[in-house]
């Protein structure tokens, strides 16, 4: 067993619904599993999966995972009710997400020819492209273009996005630019959120 986990510990499981949170305790070395089911609290998540973890599990010390889910985030997605985001990426690489591929390559849509695509999550209105290269090895090919990030941020300004998604080709082997262009947006944006693809899944697509 890895030094610092205590003989015996604990995998939490949590899944944030709208109506209830569901956690689940696995204890590593019995096997024994518990579940607990609690109200959501849409005001602040946190404090319903604290109750719900709480509900199972009075040693927060010997819980060695917590693994998070959240239906309420899918159903957003499907909903379409969530924030205005604006996407920023590379330059030539606008439509990728409205053009896609994975929905046709499914058997039940490649051949159908009454299949309609599902509106892209971001309009193409709010996706922005910014000058930037990376090489498939993550080498920089053309540096980012500071003055460009600050005039999208201009523009979303103007159309008052709620949050920014920053997505730059290669970024999950090489972050620099998508960090810069996050410092540059949020000092220009300050009440608008603004994440990185390479702080939410630094994975090859």
């Amino acid at each position: 067993m890895d030094a610092g986990i205590p003989a015996s510990s604990t995998i939490i499981g949590v899944d944030v619904g709208g109506t209830f949170t569901d956690v689940v305790a696995v204890d590593e070395q019995s096997g024994r599993i518990s579940v607990f089911k609690t109200p959501s609290t849409p005001a602040n998540q946190a404090e319903g999966i604290l109750a719900g973890i709480a509900g199972l599990h009075d040693d927060f010390t010997t819980i060695s995972r917590i693994v998070h889910g959240t239906t309420v985030a899918t159903n957003t997605v499907l909903e379409g009710n969530g924030a205005k985001v604006a996407l920023i990426t590379t330059a030539g690489f606008r439509d990728t997400l409205e053009i896609g591929r994975c929905r046709r390559m499914m058997a039940d849509s490649m051949f159908n020819t009454k299949f309609v695509r599902p509106p892209p999550l971001v309009p193409r209105h709010l996706r922005f492209e910014v000058s930037e290269r990376l090489s498939a090895s993550g080498a920089i090919l053309r540096p980012l273009d500071d003055d460009e990030v600050l005039r999208i941020a201009e523009l979303i300004r103007e159309e008052e996005v709620t949050a920014v998604a920053v997505c730059f080709l290669h970024s999950y082997l090489n972050p620099v630019h998508e960090k810069r262009a996050k410092d540059l947006l949020v000092k220009q944006l300050q009440s608008v959120m603004v994440c990185t693809s390479s702080e939410i899944l630094p994975e090859i697509p």
